[in-house]
């Protein structure tokens, strides 16, 4: 009797530790989700969603998702840009900042109920939490799942794959592979590159969980088949559409040599130290002694995936999630073996250094995305000041597009009905026939006699986290100042508006014809220029 009630008071403990991390995962992934205004990629998306749903709206909610299906916005199935997730929250809860990001948020909890559960399954409970704690705290992943990035979903149609992959390798039934090789077109279709994912994982299960030749048949055959039933209808434009986004796989740095090409992600990777040279390096000191098969997967996986990455990955950091996943999955187990017996205090003392730090060297992006352009009080102010007047955009920004629109679709062609035929983004931006209009970023175009109409408001901002990826504080490189070449980090891009504010101050003739009426910096007492606003003399 005693022993059933220590046994029970153990699980309920243990039960209690796992919910208390997933709770922490669930709040650093959704807490102020909707803080920071959209980056520019965001920007697209509201865009996209605000310009889609009125015609979508004018149909029953299953005529609209059939509708949705069929759409092709400049060329993508409508997979690429996650539509038939991000369209039904809009429909339900509205477009937001929140609602925007909202599915990759929820894709990064699942993602780690999935290693949790895959852990699990192979190795013992305690082995289990550590790999829920390694990848619920990691501040790369979780950066990632607060953006919307596409990979966070991916990567939850990945690991979802795996583990009906998983269950057949016990099971060995038919409808697991069906279900997983679901899973893996869905993750092919938002991007191509999870061809990568899937060869290594079929390829590593038929090494190790023996699994057979024509299972991994069944699962190649599966994918091609569920991804041509799911565009029957229309499988021109798929392949079309597929010969477009194929591209996402390369690197994006032909131009540069083998060698400086190589120097780049070498770099990167001691940049990523913490996440992963590190976590790579235990498990390989270890691996004679990991005697579990699957997290020798996990770690080949991570391996052989990070020197595939030398060729593959044109957004770079972001393919990295999947690869820092697997690893952390797999250095739970040396965490796990040293965290035993008379080592147990300290494996547990290592483990939350090693969460703090990682969450302290990514301090640098956690600063970034505290200081953010006030772009919903721009749009405000501007329309204050303007009046009945028009208001005239300096310069290509999706995100001043998106708030100082009144319709939100600034950049889509107008004369096409989205719920008709194909959507197509304009290329050039003429002059709408609404309030906001808008020139490309040269000076002269502020003096052509039409273009600006008398006392017309300008706008003038800076792009909100353009380019690059949440980069650490790794070995103090970012606290001394130091910069590595070829290594892109999260940052406002702000130099266009300072530009403008300097031509203007020593430009007699800018000064002439435009009244600055107001300076807009960065939120939260930052003294960065982030907006100009000014008015047509």
């Amino acid at each position: 009797m005693i022993a059933k009630a220590n046994l029970s008071y153990t699980e309920k403990y243990y039960w209690f530790i796992a919910t208390a991390i997933l709770l922490g995962a669930v709040g650093s992934r959704f807490a102020f989700l909707g803080y920071t205004t959209l980056f520019h990629g965001e920007a697209e998306a509201g865009q996209e969603i605000a310009y889609l749903l009125p015609c979508l709206r004018e149909l029953t909610f299953p005529e609209a998702m059939w509708r949705l299906w069929h759409l092709f916005p400049i060329n993508f199935n409508p997979m690429v840009t996650l539509l038939p997730i991000r369209v039904p929250i809009a429909w339900f809860l509205g477009i937001s900042e929140f609602n925007l990001r909202l599915h990759s948020a929820i894709g990064g909890v699942i993602s780690c109920v999935l290693v949790f559960w895959l852990v699990r399954r192979h190795s013992d409970r305690k082995t289990a939490l550590i790999a829920l704690a390694l990848v619920a705290f990691n501040p790369f992943i979780i950066a990632f799942n607060r953006f919307t990035f596409q990979e966070s979903i991916q990567i939850t149609f990945m690991l979802t794959g795996l583990l009906f992959v998983d269950f057949h390798t016990e099971k060995r039934r038919i409808g697991f592979l069906l279900l997983g090789s679901l899973c893996f077109a869905l993750s092919f279709l938002i991007k191509p590159n999870a061809v990568i994912f899937i060869a290594l994982i079929l390829f590593l299960y038929l090494l190790f969980f023996k699994m057979r030749v024509v299972d991994i048949a069944i699962v190649i055959a599966s994918i091609v088949g569920i991804i041509i039933c799911l565009f029957i209808d229309q499988l021109p434009m798929f392949f079309s559409s597929f010969l477009n986004t194929a591209s996402w796989v390369s690197t994006g740095m032909e131009k540069s040599s083998t060698f400086r090409t190589a120097l780049f992600f070498v770099k990167t990777y001691i940049y990523y130290f913490e996440h992963v040279i590190f976590p790579l390096l235990v498990c390989a000191v270890f691996f004679k002694k990991i005697k579990n098969n699957f997290f020798r997967i996990l770690l080949l996986f991570s391996i052989l995936y990070f020197l595939l990455l030398f060729f593959q990955g044109r957004t770079f950091f972001r393919y990295l999630q999947v690869g820092i996943v697997m690893i952390s999955a797999a250095f739970a187990y040396p965490l796990s073996k040293y965290a035993e017996k008379k080592y147990s205090y300290s494996g547990v003392i290592f483990l939350a250094l090693y969460i703090i730090w990682g969450l302290f060297s990514h301090g640098h992006y956690i600063f970034s995305q505290y200081h953010h352009i006030p772009y919903k009080y721009i749009r405000e102010r501007a329309y204050q000041l303007s009046d009945k007047e028009d208001i005239l955009l300096y310069g290509r920004n999706s995100e001043t597009e998106y708030y100082l629109s009144p319709n939100n679709n600034l950049v889509f062609d107008e004369t096409l009905n989205p719920c008709e035929e194909t959507v197509l983004l304009r290329s050039e931006f003429p002059e709408w026939a609404d309030k906001v209009r808008k020139i490309p970023d040269s000076l002269s175009q502020l003096f052509v006699p039409g273009s600006v109409n008398s006392g017309d408001i300008l706008v003038v901002t800076g792009m909100q986290m353009l380019f690059g990826e949440p980069t650490p504080l790794s070995l103090g490189i970012r606290k001394w100042g130091i910069r590595i070449w070829g290594l892109r980090e999260y940052g406002h891009t702000l130099s266009h508006v300072n530009e403008f504010y300097e031509r203007y101050n020593n430009n007699a003739l800018i000064r002439q014809n435009y009244e600055l009426l107001e300076k807009v910096f960065l939120t939260n007492g930052s003294d960065k220029l982030a907006a100009l606003i000014l008015r047509k003399n």
